[in-house]
This record gives structure tokens, C-alpha cells and sequence, in this order.
């Protein structure tokens, strides 16, 4: 994304679901909580979908704090998270 904003291109809640889903297939819960919390200093709202995969990739790597983190994110913007 770094490149994508050198190039001065407009990233959207949706560009980031996609990489945030990328993310998590590929195991890379890290890259998944940077660009969580990149949406929020973009001033993009994550949406269920972004949350729900946060946490998958959280889960799968054994990170219950962080998913713990990603699922009290989520209830604070209102989210309901079936877990």
C-alpha cells in the first residue's frame, strides 16, 4: 500500500478488505493488524468482513490477545461478530 500511496491512488475500504483478506490466507496476521489500523488513520471504517478475517488470522497463528484486541475493536464500532 505503501506504493500504491507514492502514486497518489485513492485506497478505499474495499482495497483494503481485499488485501486484509490476502493477508489472512497467506498466514500474515501481522500485515493484517498494519492495515487494520492503517483504515482507521485513513479515516475508513473496517467493516465485519475486515474484523471477522482479522481475527481468523489472528486465531490461526495463535494470537488470542490480538484477536482479543481486533474483537473488542469491533464491538466498539458497533460491530456484532458471530465467534
Amino acid at each position: 500500500f505503501g506504493h500504491a500511496r507514492s502514486q497518489r491512488l485513492n485506497l478505499d475500504a474495499v482495497a483494503f478488505s481485499v488485501a486484509i483478506a490476502a493477508c489472512t490466507k497467506g498466514s500474515q496476521w501481522e500485515a493484517v493488524l498494519h492495515l487494520l489500523a492503517e483504515m482507521e488513520v485513513e479515516a475508513l471504517e473496517p467493516d465485519l468482513l475486515a474484523h471477522s478475517a482479522a481475527i481468523s488470522a489472528c486465531e490461526k497463528a495463535a494470537r488470542w490477545q490480538q484477536a482479543l484486541g481486533v474483537l473488542a475493536r469491533a464491538q466498539l464500532c458497533g460491530l456484532r461478530l458471530n465467534v
